[in-house]
């Protein structure tokens, strides 16, 4: 967690947890890029803040039948697409499918702009199509669809919802994450181990 790339990453997105689950039980991650200058991002580092943030979740919380994605992608920019890493698109959408013990419900992609059919273009080969086929696309004007499968009160101020906003609930996971420093630190080392027997 204390890694310079990484703390990078977590002054550019918020990306957090809802303290609130739906009522049939999916936990909510939301993501939302906060710092638009695109020498600031990095497509891998945002990957790992995103998993760790997954784990970390897993770690001290009970199971869930699913978890429900949202990327505000409100602020992305073309600039950003193109340092999208194609092998970072491809490890993440595996490492979603068979490398952690969770399931995507759906993922859904909000405040898109014309940016989204780029995006979207550029991401498509490289996700498997399972993942592919969960992926939800809502301009702004379309919320009230999002509102059918995630309660309002399960969703920060900026969204309509009745939590708290955005930052205050992000802060809560950057300490949860920072908490954990350990646990990641141990899982890293043990990877690196294995990489190194094969």
């Amino acid at each position: 967690v204390d890694n310079d790339s990484l703390n990078n990453i977590m002054n550019v997105f918020q990306t957090f947890i809802s303290p609130k689950q739906t009522p049939e039980g999916y936990r909510i991650l939301l993501s939302h890029l906060i710092d638009t200058d695109t020498k600031k991002y990095d497509m891998m580092a945002q990957m790992k803040y995103f998993l760790m943030t997954l784990e970390a979740n897993l770690v001290d919380e009970a199971m869930c039948p699913g978890y429900i994605v949202i990327f505000d992608i409100s602020t992305l920019s073309t600039g950003h697409v193109l340092k999208f890493s194609p092998s970072g698109i491809r490890k993440t959408s595996a490492y979603l499918q068979d490398g952690i013990p969770l399931h995507i419900h759906e993922v859904y992609l909000v405040n898109a702009s014309p940016v989204v059919d780029i995006m979207m273009r550029t991401a498509k080969p490289f996700i498997n199509s399972d993942l592919l086929n969960k992926i939800n696309i809502l301009r702004s004007m379309d919320l009230d669809k999002l509102y059918e499968k995630v309660p309002k009160d399960c969703l920060p101020q900026e969204y309509g919802g009745t939590l708290a906003n955005s930052t205050s609930i992000n802060e809560q996971n950057t300490k949860k994450l920072k908490d954990l420093k350990d646990h990641f630190a141990k899982e890293e080392k043990v990877l690196r181990t294995l990489k190194s027997n094969h």
